[in-house]
């Protein structure tokens, strides 16, 4: 896992697999907004993948305006999560060259 804080600026770690910034930037509405509420996202996702699934009570202290932001990068999460299941968006490997691409994102 890259630690987002001396990691590589060119990659997004989303829990576990860094992908390209440059590949985000083309599936992704706001880039900006989704790094922003990233972490705050991972760690709703983190609470609700071990837990029984519910929202953490801690979103009730955050403002309309973060909640609605953290929900729409969990949302562009799962998107991004099920198209690297289908090998529609690259990680970073390794050796650093991506493998199995078979064509754009979608």
């Amino acid at each position: 896992m890259i630690d987002s804080q001396s990691g590589p600026t060119s990659h997004i770690d989303i829990g576990g697999v860094a992908l390209p910034r440059s590949e985000l930037v083309k599936v992704l509405p706001d880039i900006e907004r989704f790094e922003a509420n990233l972490t705050d996202a991972l760690a709703v996702d983190s609470y609700m993948s071990n837990g029984d699934g519910s929202i953490p009570s801690y979103v009730q202290k955050w403002s309309e305006q973060r909640l609605a932001d953290v929900v729409t990068t969990l949302k562009e999460l799962g998107s991004l999560r099920e198209q690297l299941g289908q090998q529609n968006i690259v990680p970073n490997t390794e050796s650093g060259s991506p493998q199995g691409s078979e064509g754009p994102i979608n």
